[in-house]
């Protein structure tokens, strides 16, 4: 494949070897009318009627095609002998005539004049351009200039003729051939020349597609029909036209052949954003495949029928996009057309329509990748297709370690990691039990066995768990293959491997675990693997655990960047100063190589890189202090100092460009983005934001300047980007500025001004920082609606998926509009709920539901809360969606409402549908104290006459549960004052109310004794011990059953109310004691219930109460 001659001389071989076949009339084989021509149904196998020959005797049943039968001449006849001298007159003008590409890497002089007399045009007498007609030695000449093309890549070092170029060269010398056919087909029967083989066109489209995937082409979108530009669609008309004009003979390979091009241009489209390919309007392409080359194939079913390749070309576009069900109609279809042909009793090995194992992999990506399924229902269908699909006996070559590769990938890719690493244990488990009954142990064998698992695929999944954050299951997966490789039965763990399981622990900010497999791989592979050789390759974004930049080799600076990462994530106060020692000890190590270079030693990589310095920044930016974001500052500072060092000193080496550890100290996005993340952390949003403007003014000043090159295959990434901004948006929205909705708006618009695009989660920080701000500034509503609508213009208008409004989007939406002092802006926000399923295809949420829910609570609407609560109960009977399943915090609203509101009987009856649902396991969250006194609270509010005493009734009931052990909902001291003040409300009116209320107040005592015997019987890590203070007396409480017992009649009035001061004496020195503190003492710093109580005792016609008064006067003393 290095050398054109070899190339060459395998082709002659092959056109000899296919003369000779020729000549011997006896030898016969499949009809060339197209691959799968003589294995189609009985229904299917017609000739062709469209081809015209000179003589109907050309073609004999079942005889192959001669070369040249579909190629037709208007300039006399050319015997049948002549071919073979073609073929040999082409071969030896090509060898004779040397390359086709000069020494300067340019075509050489005498090919180009060919070239240029074959597609050269003249201008008739009406002004169009019409190309001249082709001589007989042109035609000869045309179809040479074909094959020594596509042979004869030249020397890659010193060409300057593109694969695409080359590409076109060989295009338009075959649509000057189809011209020459069309314009002369009209006037008579041609006779037969040399023309081009079906193999040609193949090999044509096999070049096209490999330049593809290696990313040497990019073919221009669909929509381009220049048919000078290699579009997919031109590429497609193209291939039609050769066919239609008989210049090659029809076969469904070439469109088998385009769908793998389709497929490798709508995959290097998708590789730079995943997220991206699964967007709708990326399923055109797939579309389009179905609508022109699929359609097409299915009209020409005679000479170009669909077979399995086509349909795993088809299944494999919709996979790339996500869409199962569409991939899946193809396989049902060419199941139809496997059990049509084996009926008609056809050989099964010469079935086209057999099913192979790749078309069931791609239906698994599909699932995998879908946004319609959830990843328990794509785990279920892949697993689904995998035991009744792919290891079905039907399907040949089922036992392959590239199978279970390509499931594994499917399940990782869903996150359903467990069940691929469930399959790779199977896979080990069959490939070990097959070893031992076979006896194998040549190692030749076992590297050639079908089952044997290989370093990609554990290295896969233990990359796939370290991104999870599971770094246990990795080591398992890790562990798993090291005992593999001590039985022998598979090579040891590589150094991707070791390096894959640091980063794992590393993510997870397990600094022991990193540091001990360090010791472990230097200890292991520093003998067996050249350290010393290769550039740093790794360059891991710690700001987001999913973007990793890796080469298939890791040098060791990565396995000490992957040490550095957990001292960053490990959430320890020092860690910044561990990382700093250790950038120190690993610059000594770099002096220390240096100095060995220096004296004849081989060359070792630094191990201090730019990225090591990142790491620091990002570990001052997770400590959250504003002395950490000034120290990121410092170091940043520090970085771009002398970054702009080397760039002065541009005329030196690249290896005098260095700071002292001998590392190009270049700043990336993740540099900016750390400073920018260390002042957001710290609650100075204003500091980030004055750091962000500053990095504008520097990109303005330099637009060509770029981060980092994470490889050559990609461009650079900006040093800015949207998720600089939208850092400040979210912490703008989080903070309790004033001005916090304005300076979030000033960002925005400075985002735009840098050209860089929004996406949603701007939109919905943006959102979110007008919605916090929403009840204290004016017009904030419609500021709301004109976010979201410009969001969502930039989603429908312009076509941006990465704006399309999602459920949080619309939660910050109706926040937003609830908070507002606009009458009609709740209105606006149902009515934005209501079309939220029409506009964006999002069905509503609970969420959703209970944020609309507690506004229209807010506005003293419970109705509407009720309504909106039955219309999701309703929604949920019907879907079964478990988005719509009420949940605690929905019924919890719908409580508050009905409280507010005071109406006990529907928060009764709400209380106990909560608790049915509980019962019935509908639920997991049990009502507690806090929900039951709702419902307390909507009998006081009531203001009916038997409130008080339907009240205590149900704090009575409160007790019995929690005794009973049903419910947590053990009465505390405020539910007790809440049942107290009821009573003394209606003390004028009821006069067993003082009664009442000092039995309640007595009843404090006796909970705080079950509250102990409740505690000792559930002690355990998970008790319900609770603070001894929820069951003593406050201020409130004091007040309240004075309140009651001086308007009782009973003689023992002035005795309790002397005991309820004592007591509230002892508890506040109690307290004092203790140095607690609590609302009892807040309360008296403000004064106002206690000047109440005073008052009261004033009012009274108590004989004792001076004293009484003088006791609030000590109590008072006391909290001062």
């Amino acid at each position: 494949e290095k050398q054109p001659a070899v190339r060459f001389v395998w082709e002659a071989l092959t056109m000899i070897t296919s003369a000779a076949r020729r000549l011997n009339r006896s030898w016969s084989r499949k009809n060339e009318w197209g691959l799968i021509h003589s294995s189609l149904p009985l229904p299917l196998r017609q000739q062709p009627q469209h081809y015209h020959h000179s003589s109907p005797t050309t073609q004999q049943p079942g005889q192959k095609r001669r070369l040249g039968d579909h190629a037709r001449w208007n300039h006399g006849n050319i015997s049948n002998n002549s071919r073979s001298g073609f073929e040999s007159s082409s071969f030896r003008c090509y060898s004779s005539g040397g390359s086709i590409i000069s020494n300067d890497g340019s075509l050489q002089t005498s090919w180009m004049n060919i070239y240029h007399d074959i597609v050269t045009t003249k201008t008739n007498d009406h002004g169009k351009k019409t190309p001249q007609r082709l001589t007989k030695t042109q035609w000869l000449q045309a179809v040479q200039f074909v094959l020594a093309m596509r042979l004869d890549q030249g020397d890659s070092t010193t060409t300057s003729i593109t694969q695409e170029e080359r590409l076109k060269y060989m295009f338009r010398v075959l649509n000057r051939l189809a011209l020459e056919l069309e314009t002369t087909a009209a006037s008579k029967p041609l006779p037969r020349l040399p023309g081009l083989e079906e193999g040609s066109l193949v090999a044509l489209l096999v070049l096209l597609r490999n330049h593809v995937q290696n990313g040497e082409i990019a073919p221009r979108s669909m929509d381009d029909d220049d048919d000078d530009e290699l579009s997919l669609r031109t590429i497609q008309k193209l291939i039609q036209r050769y066919i239609e004009t008989g210049l090659f003979p029809p076969s469904n390979a070439y469109f088998n052949l385009l769908l793998q091009v389709v497929a490798a241009h709508l995959e290097a489209s998708t590789t730079k954003d995943r997220d991206d390919f699964l967007a709708p309007h990326n399923s055109k392409i797939p579309q389009w495949a179905h609508d022109t080359i699929w359609q097409y194939m299915l009209m020409q079913k005679d000479t170009c029928h669909p077979d399995g390749a086509t349909v795993y070309g088809m299944v494999e576009l919709w996979a790339q996009v996500g869409e199962p069900q569409r991939a899946l109609d193809y396989i049902t279809q060419l199941e139809q057309w496997d059990s049509q042909y084996q009926t008609q009793g056809n050989s099964l090995e010469e079935n086209p329509f057999l099913p192979i194992p790749n078309i069931y992999c791609a239906l698994m990506e599909a699932y995998s990748r879908s946004k319609h399924y959830s990843p328990k229902d794509s785990r279920h269908e892949i697993l689904d297709i995998w035991e009744n699909k792919i290891q079905s006996t039907k399907l040949a070559h089922r036992d392959s370690t590239k199978l279970y590769a390509r499931a594994c990938h499917a399940l990782a890719g869903c996150g359903q990691l467990d069940a691929a690493h469930n399959l790779l244990d199977d896979l080990c488990r069959r490939y070990e039990e097959d070893i031992v009954d076979n006896n194998i142990s040549n190692d030749s064998e076992l590297a050639r066995h079908s089952l044997r698992p290989d370093r990609v695929l554990f290295t896969t999944l233990i990359s796939a768990y370290g991104r999870a954050g599971r770094p246990q299951e990795a080591q398992r997966v890790f562990d798993t293959m090291d005992k593999m490789a001590q039985k022998n039965l598979l090579k040891d763990p590589d150094f991707l491997m070791y390096c894959e399981l640091i980063w794992a622990y590393g993510r997870v900010g397990d600094t022991k675990s990193t540091k001990a497999l360090l010791q472990r791989m230097i200890q292991t592979m520093e003998d067996d693997i050249d350290v010393e050789a290769a550039p740093s390759t790794r360059q891991e974004d710690v700001n987001n655990s999913d973007t990793t930049n890796t080469n298939s080799y890791q040098d060791w600076a990565s396995a000490w960047n992957a040490v550095l990462v957990s001292w960053a994530n490990s959430n320890d106060p020092h860690a910044p100063e561990y990382i700093r020692m250790m950038i120190k000890e690993l610059e000594e190590m770099d002096r220390q190589n240096a100095t060995k270079q220096n004296s004849g030693g081989k060359a070792r990589q630094p191990l201090v890189t730019a990225y090591s310095y990142t790491i620091l920044l990002h570990c001052y930016a997770q400590q959250g202090t504003i002395d950490s974001a000034k120290a990121a500052e410092e170091l940043f500072a520090w970085m771009k100092q002398h970054q702009q060092k080397n760039d002065v000193t541009n005329d030196v080496s690249a290896d005098e460009k260095h700071n002292a550890s001998g590392n190009s100290m270049i700043l990336d996005r993740n540099s900016y983005l750390n400073v920018i993340l260390a002042w957001c952390r710290a609650g100075r949003p204003e500091k980030a934001e004055a750091h962000l403007e500053n990095f504008c003014r520097e990109v303005r000043e330099n637009p060509n300047q770029h981060g980092i090159e994470p490889s050559s295959m990609t461009p650079p990434a900006p040093l800015l980007d949207v998720q600089h901004f939208t850092l400040i948006l979210e912490a703008w929205a989080k903070s309790s500025n004033q001005s916090a909705a304005t300076r979030a708006t000033n960002v925005f618009g400075l985002m735009k001004e840098m050209n860089i695009a929004p996406n949603v989660v701007s939109y919905t920080s943006l959102l979110w920082a007008w919605a916090k701000t929403a009840d204290k500034t004016r017009d904030s509503a419609g500021s709301i609606i004109n976010i979201f609508q410009d969001m969502h213009h930039q989603w429908q208008d312009q076509g941006d998926e990465a704006c399309k409004p999602n459920h949080i989007a619309y939660n910050a939406l109706l926040s937003g509009l609830s908070r507002s002092s606009d009458p009609s802006a709740l209105d606006t926000a149902t009515k934005y709920f209501m079309q939220m399923e029409q506009m964006h295809d999002l069905k509503p949420s609970g969420f959703l539901y209970n944020t609309l829910m507690a506004a229209w609570s807010k506005r003293d609407r419970p109705d509407q809360t009720q309504a909106l609560f039955d219309e999701m109960v309703q929604r949920y009977n019907n879907t079964r969606d478990p988005d719509l399943r009420p949940n605690s915090v929905v019924y919890r609203t719908l409580l508050r409402a009905w409280s507010k509101a005071g109406n006990p009987t529907q928060a009764s009856a709400a209380m106990k549908d909560w608790i049915e649902a509980y019962q019935s396991r509908r639920i997991r969250e049990a009502p507690s104290e806090l929900e039951f006194s709702l419902v307390l609270q909507a009998w006081i509010k009531s203001s009916l006459d038997q409130a008080p005493d339907r009240a205590e009734q149900g704090l009575r009931q409160m007790m019995q549960f929690a005794q009973s052990g049903q419910f947590d909902c053990l009465p505390s001291v405020f539910t007790v004052t809440t049942v107290i003040s009821a009573y003394a409300r209606a003390a004028q009116t009821r006069p067993d109310a003082g009664q009442k209320a000092w039995d309640l107040f007595l009843l404090l005592e006796e909970l705080g004794q079950i509250d102990q015997t409740l505690s000792n019987r559930t002690r355990g890590p998970k008790g319900r011990r609770r603070n001894g203070d929820e069951f003593e007396p406050n201020l409130l409480t004091g007040s309240q059953v004075i309140k009651a017992l001086i308007h009782s009649p009973t003689p023992e009035v002035e005795t309790r109310i002397q005991h309820v001061l004592e007591t509230l004496f002892q508890v506040m020195r109690h307290r004092r004691g203790q140095k607690k503190s609590s609302s009892f003492r807040t309360e008296l710093r403000s004064g106002h219930i206690f000047r109440n109580l005073k008052s009261s005792l004033k009012k009274s016609t108590l004989e004792s109460r001076d004293d009484l008064i003088r006791l609030c006067h000590q109590i008072e003393n006391v909290a001062e």
